[in-house]
């Protein structure tokens, strides 16, 4: 679901009726929220049988007749039933069924015994048996992460003990019986409207949590898709000057000997070209020389248009030789694209000049002296006829390349 569909859900579920998720949410809700339910009722039936145990000082106080009974009872059913709930518990991967028919059984099972207790006393004070009854219907709610079928069951079977063992109790009375009756009907509905409060909120939670996700997960990838446009050149699709620069540094701290290889390369008479041609024809032509350049270095070496008509290519750990090599199979492949060029200085087809220096390049600033080295090479080679290679360490003129001769250097 999108972000649009989970709004207008969270809309319709305003209000207090049950909240249903969309087909497609509910096994997911079920799957993510069985293990944090399991953990919560896990630590509330430890809790429970830790104060069920403790419990039985209070039976001397309000029976001692009746506190080997509750000893017995304790002891010798609720607490090892309590114990087996636990370790159903205490193993994850079980479905959420068992998890809530353990916390169920274990509730139910305290307000079994808390009524057998007080149909057998004829003690007053034995009335806080039911009372306790009342409570084990609270505790179900809040620390036992109860579904809302599963808080009706307990209410259902606490209200029923209650009103038995009323009945049967030798102190009671059509008014014990009437109270106790309406009280538990009063916690019980109360108990249960709280729990559906709390499932319907817990709905809520889970569908605001994963719209949140989804609009960061969409935020994201907007910023990577901004990214990645920021670096990218729009009418070459080639790394612009950004891009180039972060490729190049990315490179660097990855280099193995630091070597540095770089070419400032430059169209010749490109002004030329646009006047005579026109500016579209010119776009054209920076489309075509930008592809030349990406088949003819492929992996080898970095590219990006860092100018008007300017583009440099960068090599790391490539031996000085090696980089001359792939630049002169530049300045040949674009010349064999055979772009007419009418205006040309030299030839009658679009070419480049080259610009090379190589060097060690342990940081930003030693990259930035090898590119400076660059671009006076290629000043060089364009004021000494262009359609040519010169290296920053040249003395003597190179020729121009073609696809049947090489430049020196």
């Amino acid at each position: 679901m999108n972000v649009e569909e989970l709004n207008s859900w969270l809309a319709r579920y305003q209000s207090f009726g049950l909240v249903r998720l969309p087909r497609e949410l509910e096994a997911s809700f079920i799957r993510d929220e069985r293990e944090p339910q399991r953990r919560i009722g896990l630590v509330g039936l430890m809790l429970g049988t830790a104060f069920f145990i403790l419990l039985m000082v209070f039976d001397w106080i309000v029976d001692p007749g009746l506190f080997w009974m509750s000893v017995g009872l304790r002891l010798g059913i609720a607490i090892p039933i309590n114990c087996l709930m636990i370790w159903i518990m205490l193993h994850p991967g079980r479905s959420r069924a068992v998890y809530q028919a353990a916390s169920t059984l274990s509730a139910c099972n305290a307000c079994i015994m808390f009524s057998i207790l007080f149909a057998q006393s004829d003690k007053l004070a034995a009335l806080t048996y039911l009372s306790a009854n009342l409570i084990v219907m609270g505790f179900t709610i809040n620390l036992l992460g109860q579904s809302t079928l599963a808080s009706a069951i307990v209410c259902a079977v606490s209200v029923s003990c209650m009103l038995g063992a009323a009945a049967l109790s030798p102190i009671s009375n059509g008014t014990v019986v009437m109270t106790y009756a309406l009280v538990g009907a009063m916690v019980a509905f109360t108990s249960i409207l709280a729990n559906h409060c709390l499932q319907n909120e817990r709905r809520r939670n889970y569908v605001t949590t994963l719209r949140e996700e989804i609009r960061l997960e969409q935020i994201a990838r907007q910023q990577a898709v901004m990214e990645k446009l920021a670096t990218i050149d729009p009418l070459t699709q080639i790394a612009n000057r950004r891009g180039f620069d972060a490729q190049l540094d990315d490179a660097l701290a990855h280099a193995i000997h630091g070597t540095l290889s770089v070419a400032m390369i430059d169209i010749d008479c490109f002004k030329k070209f646009n006047d005579t041609y026109g500016h579209l024809e010119g776009d054209d032509v920076l489309c075509s020389v930008a592809l030349c350049l990406s088949r003819t270095c492929e992996s080898l070496a970095l590219i990006g248009r860092v100018g008007g008509e300017e583009f440099a290519i960068a090599a790391v750990d490539m031996r000085p030789e090696d980089f001359h090599l792939l630049a002169e199979r530049v300045c040949r492949a674009v010349e064999a694209l055979a772009i007419p060029h009418r205006n040309h200085e030299s030839t009658s087809v679009v070419t480049v000049s080259i610009g090379l220096a190589s060097g060690s390049a342990v940081d930003r600033m030693n990259g930035k002296i090898l590119f400076r080295a660059a671009d006076q090479a290629l000043y060089r080679a364009k004021t000494s006829g262009r359609n040519r290679i010169v290296a920053s360490e040249d003395t003597e003129p190179d020729r121009p390349t073609s696809p049947m001769s090489s430049s020196e250097s």
